[in-house]
């Protein structure tokens, strides 16, 4: 990924699809050597992203099917994201929703906050829960929601300046980019926002 993005200062295509051709190979060797289910889900979302392989759906419900057998959480949250988007499969919102409640009840977080997003509009305070538990088990994605929501009143949360801070911080360490920008833009946009505010605001948003 580093190679391909150039995010540490070198950029190198060649060098990018070596190391994606090896960790695809031991991905492989795991699946079929160990019935390794991590790595078939990991496998899975290398095709959704087209990371190292030309983007296939078909394959990727494949894999995830198979790794959501052998009941790995995660890959339950990725056969919801599958039926819900239809990657590989028709949609189907049924199914799922029944996907998603079985990876969030075994404490898989992203599933959590899957399932807090998708029951905003109908039930706010199991949202709130779902929200809450993600966050505090360690989903930067819902650490961000959880502070944005006491911040600016939204998903049913109260006002609160001290938790919203609280969260913030929390979700940027945590290594959320959308934190560090919505924190950044709170810093710099604030009512007598200092010089040390805005160079604050500054470093957030060159990390984001």
């Amino acid at each position: 990924q580093v190679y391909h993005t150039g995010e540490l200062g070198v950029q190198d295509e060649e060098r990018s699809k070596e190391w994606y051709a090896r960790a695809y190979d031991l991905l492989l060797e795991q699946i079929f050597e160990s019935d390794d289910a991590e790595a078939m889900n990991v496998l899975a979302w290398s095709y959704i992203d087209a990371e190292g392989v030309d983007r296939d759906y078909s394959q990727a419900f494949y894999y995830a099917k198979r790794s959501a057998g052998l009941n790995y959480a995660p890959a339950m949250n990725t056969m919801y994201i599958c039926y819900d988007d239809g990657y590989g499969v028709p949609v189907d919102k049924d199914e799922a929703m029944r996907w998603l409640q079985m990876a969030a009840d075994l404490d898989q977080r992203s599933a959590q906050n899957n399932m807090a997003r998708k029951l905003r509009s109908t039930d706010l305070e199991k949202s709130q829960w779902y929200q809450i538990k993600a966050g505090q088990g360690g989903n930067a994605a819902a650490q961000s929601d959880i502070a944005d929501g006491y911040k600016m009143e939204t998903y049913g949360f109260a006002k609160d300046e001290r938790l919203a801070e609280k969260w913030y911080h929390t979700a940027i360490d945590s290594g959320s980019l959308d934190a560090m920008f919505t924190y950044a833009w709170l810093l710099e946009t604030k009512d007598n926002a200092t010089d040390a505010d805005k160079e604050l605001a500054n470093n957030y948003y060159k990390r984001a």
